[in-house]
Parts: structure tokens; sequence; C-alpha cells
């Protein structure tokens, strides 16, 4: 009966561990910044395989935000690679270097309203966002990531609960664009992040969110691979009692 009672703990622990690795989190909270180059950001602890899934999906709600000035402040959520969080943070030095960075949800105020699309890298070259939509004071978001090979993929947005728009290619790092020539953004180990970036002196802007989430959904057959084993166990105790 220990024996059992051990074999069940331990296949409930790998489950545990591997749901973990499946989604990852970001708290509840709220970012601000403001004047030339205000920056702020939340990234996870943890990363996920965001390269090798069928789909992964970014999902939450914003609460509140304040963009005063038409395309001088933005924020984003999304995934990045651990290589561009590791050259932000630790070779150079600079947080700001994430922004932009892998793909992601971004939002903004145009002289026509707010609205949020898909981006991979700076609106400044052709293909860096895609199909903009019109967002209300607050809005849930559903970014669907479909990978393709070693590195990147199609982006779809979808805002409170609508259809996807159109997809948008992802996977080039936004520096190479500037001249650099750093490798395709291969998000098999890829962080949460929710950033604002302002450009706007004397502006104050912020965002407010909860719930965000970046989750893998798995091929069919890793699912029954996992089911397999708790059936059998489920099976046995029932017939014990």
């Amino acid at each position: 009966m220990r024996r059992l009672h051990f074999t069940v703990a331990v296949i409930a622990a790998l489950c545990l561990g591997l749901g973990a690795q499946a989604s990852i989190t970001i708290p509840d909270g709220t970012l601000t910044a403001g004047g030339l180059g205000g920056y702020a950001y939340s990234i996870s602890d943890t990363a996920i395989n965001a390269q090798a899934a069928p789909e992964v999906h970014v999902t939450g709600r914003v609460t509140a935000y304040a963009l005063p000035s038409v395309n001088a402040g933005w924020f984003t959520i999304g995934l990045i690679t651990e290589s561009q969080r590791d050259r932000a943070l630790v070779t150079y030095g600079v947080p700001s270097y994430m922004f932009n960075q892998a793909v992601f949800m971004m939002g903004m105020k145009a002289s026509s309203g707010y609205f949020v699309m898909p981006s991979d890298y700076a609106g400044d070259f052709p293909g860096g966002v895609g199909q903009a939509q019109g967002i209300g004071d607050s809005f849930t978001f559903d970014l669907k990531l479909v990978p393709t090979g070693a590195a990147g993929g199609t982006a779809y947005l979808s805002v409170n609960g609508g259809s996807y728009g159109t997809g948008l290619p992802y996977g080039t790092d936004n520096w190479n664009l500037y001249g650099w020539s750093f490798p395709p953004e291969d998000l098999s180990s890829a962080y949460l992040i929710a950033q604002l970036y302002t450009w706007d002196e004397g502006q104050t802007y912020s965002v407010s969110f909860e719930d965000v989430e970046a989750m893998v959904i798995p091929e069919p057959s890793s699912i029954l691979a996992l089911a397999g084993p708790l059936g059998l166990l489920l099976a046995f105790r029932r017939r014990r009692a």
C-alpha cells in the first residue's frame, strides 16, 4: 500500500511539473512611465517552450490605460527570447532594450482613437505591425501564436472574444533592422513580459492588467501520453475499492 501511495505521489508531482512548464504568468499590476525614453516592465520568473507547440496563447485583460498623445507612448504584452532578455539585462544593463522584442500585442493612440495590433518589431519598418483593432476603456485579448520550424511563426490577435485578425509573421530580431546580425528568434525558452515605453516629454503614460498568462497548447499525442498512466492508476484504485 505504501508503494502505491509513493507511485501516485511521484506521477502527480510529474504532472504538476509538466503543467507548470506549460504556462507562465506575470502578477496583476500597473506600469507607469513618462518623458523621453520612459520605460517600465514586468517579466515572468520562468520560461516556456513557445517554439515546439502547435499553438501558444498569450491572454489577459487590460483594465485601464493612459496614452495621452498620438503615437508617442506604447504598451506591449507578449513573449521575448531568453537571449533578448539577457542581452538587455545582463550584457548591456539597459532594460528598455527588451522593448519591441520577439512577438507581442501593442497598444497605442492614433489620430482616430485607441488601437491594439500584433507586432514583431518597431513600426518604423514595413511588416512590423499587423491589423489594428479598436479598444474601449478595458478589454480582454488573446494573442495566438502558431510557431513554424526552429524560429518564428505567425501571430493572430483577438479582442473581447472576437474573431482573430489577419496573421502577422514574426521571428526577426528588431535590432537587425539597424545593422546588427542577431539570430532568428527561437522562442524555445520564452519569457512573458508586459512593457510600457514613452517618447513624450512632460506626459505620463500607464497601463493596468490582470490575469496575463502565456499557455502552450500541446500536441494531442502528448495529452494522451499523460492521460494514460493516470487512467491506469484510477482504474487500479477503483478495482481495489
